[in-house]
């Protein structure tokens, strides 16, 4: 990430770009490090509250997000098949929270695994940050 946008803000220097464009160059570059920076920390913090088979399960909420922005931001289309499997993808997500959000007498969280000080927040900060990473 670095290196492209290094490289941008040197061509727009030699190309004697004004002021203004290469900083949005730079801003964007800069948006899409922080959209990560800030993901990674939202999955870090996610490991504190939830378990660690919630994360992993919760963390390929990415795809359909990427399949969402990528719809709205480039116009692709998908198959039948792949909404298919991004539908899945949403239904296994949900759920997960709600196995997490369940008591632990109905085999909700901490009944296999360990669950953490706050579950549902741990589940939602790990959404959030995959989300996030779509973006990246």
């Amino acid at each position: 990430l670095a290196l492209w946008g290094g490289r941008d803000v040197v061509a727009g220097w030699r190309a004697k770009a004004s002021a203004s464009e290469r900083l949005r160059g730079v801003g964007a570059w800069l948006a899409l490090a922080i959209c990560d920076v800030e993901a990674n920390y939202l999955v870090v913090r996610a490991f504190q509250l939830t378990s660690l088979t919630s994360i992993m399960l919760l963390d390929c909420f990415t795809i359909p997000c990427v399949m969402v922005l990528s719809r709205w931001f480039l116009k692709a289309d998908y198959a039948k098949q792949h909404v298919a499997g991004a539908v899945v993808c949403v239904a296994g997500v949900a759920l997960t929270v709600a196995s997490d959000a369940a008591p632990v007498a109905w085999g909700g969280a901490g009944a296999i695994t360990s669950p953490g000080a706050a579950p549902i927040r741990g589940d939602a900060l790990c959404l959030g940050g995959g989300a996030l990473f779509a973006g990246s």
